[in-house]
């Protein structure tokens, strides 16, 4: 055995499969995440706050359902809803590239126009476009999603995803406290803490909101301030109590002041 993996040789990659079938699967989980976060970004949603839901219609319902618990983690929501009745929530819009077809059928161009234009096309059981009764050659055309509903994203033109970004208060409260159990985490990284102590948190503030949500997530049974925190105890104390070795944070506009001790 080597003193250093620096020192190992390449592994062998040749015995390892190559399952196409996970890498797309993966490639869809991602797509999808990337998709959400760029909502909750474009709606400046911090990540921590939790959202109730996501709606996602697509065909691939089975692969939905299967890596759906990586979709809630990635975009920290509690609850995905599939649908796979494409058409009920967009409209295929066919494209025709005139350059490529005109080069075939010159003659036929202004029916196929008209056709289109009165939707008279189908697309068939071998997933071929009829227009005119003309069958189109795939590179002959585009078919694209158009949603019927401005909430509705479409992404990669094969699915379309909601983000219901509506923040009750029940959750609103739930992302402060999620917030709160990061500034302990990192006040007790910065005060050198072994990953096994068990801490009291001492905190002051003025904010009835802050308070609500660490008394209700204190040991929420789905989110408990305490165990991610490793905390045997929050204590509130009054102004006079604050000295200078506490540290003043600020959550969502809320002011308060922390001092974690043994």
């Amino acid at each position: 055995m080597t003193k250093s993996v620096h020192l190992e040789n390449w592994p062998n990659l040749s015995n390892i499969d190559n399952n196409e079938s996970l890498l797309l699967d993966m490639e869809l989980i991602m797509d999808i995440c990337n998709q959400l976060l760029y909502i909750r970004s474009k709606e400046n949603i911090r990540i921590r706050q939790p959202l109730l839901e996501c709606i996602i219609v697509t065909d691939k319902v089975d692969t939905i359902k299967q890596y759906q618990d990586i979709i809630k983690d990635e975009v920290n929501v509690k609850n995905i809803i599939i649908d796979n009745n494409v058409s009920k929530y967009a409209d295929q819009k066919l494209e025709i590239k005139f350059p490529v077809l005109g080069k075939r059928l010159p003659a036929n161009i202004k029916d196929i126009i008209k056709a289109i234009k009165n939707s008279e096309w189908i697309i068939n059981d071998d997933g071929d476009v009829i227009v005119d009764g003309i069958k189109l050659n795939s590179d002959e055309y585009n078919l694209t999603l158009k949603s019927k509903d401005d909430d509705f994203i479409v992404v990669n033109n094969k699915y379309l995803i909601k983000l219901n970004t509506n923040i009750t208060d029940d959750i609103y409260l739930e992302g402060i406290a999620r917030d709160f159990v990061r500034f302990i985490q990192q006040e007790r990284k910065d005060r050198d803490f072994n990953i096994s102590d068990k801490i009291t948190i001492n905190i002051y503030t003025e904010s009835d909101k802050l308070i609500e949500a660490i008394k209700k997530f204190e040991n929420h049974k789905e989110y408990s301030i305490m165990n991610n925190t490793l905390s045997r105890a929050i204590k509130f104390v009054d102004n006079q109590e604050v000295l200078d070795n506490y540290k003043q944070l600020i959550i969502d506009s809320f002011n308060f002041f922390i001092l974690l001790s043994e």
